[in-house]
């Protein structure tokens, strides 16, 4: 992270540097339980032009949450 945008993903199946991002996006869910989450997310494009959703828990864990086609 610089200036509270993601810069570089490493990961055991992808890596490589952010060359655009849009977000945070604010999500939560299952508030209404004892096991509720919430978190932030971006959209994030790498330097091999491939698009991700990447996430950050409120526990600061970075997670991959899927690619666009």
């Amino acid at each position: 992270m610089r200036d509270q945008t993601p810069r570089r993903v490493i990961s055991e199946r992808v890596r490589g540097a952010v060359i655009h991002s849009a977000g945070p996006w604010r999500s939560s869910g299952d508030w209404w339980t004892d096991t509720s989450w919430s978190r932030d997310e971006w959209d994030i494009v790498l330097e091999d032009r491939a698009v991700y959703r990447i996430y950050l828990t409120t526990a600061q864990n970075w997670f991959l949450h899927g690619t666009y086609d």
